[in-house]
């Protein structure tokens, strides 16, 4: 793994900590790779969605959500 600074706002860094003290997260570090982790599934799920428009697909929504989420389970299994 990578260590990487990163400033965040006060509020960012204040939401981190709520979360913290909550028990959600053990530690800054475990809080920011779960939001970056979520942030990517998010745009694979839209990236997948817009290409399938493109392609003037209007696929079923429930079936491709089960379809994206299979994929991104596997790629995240080891870091989960």
């Amino acid at each position: 793994m990578a260590n990487v600074s990163v400033d965040l706002a006060k509020g960012q860094l204040e939401f981190i900590e709520g979360l913290i003290d909550r028990g959600v997260y053990r530690s800054r570090s475990e809080a920011v790779r779960d939001v970056l982790r979520r942030a990517e599934f998010d745009w694979g799920w839209k990236e997948g969605m817009r290409e399938a428009a493109d392609k003037g697909i209007r696929p079923d929504l429930e079936k491709a959500r089960k379809r994206v989420s299979r994929k991104l389970l596997k790629r995240f299994a080891g870091v989960l």
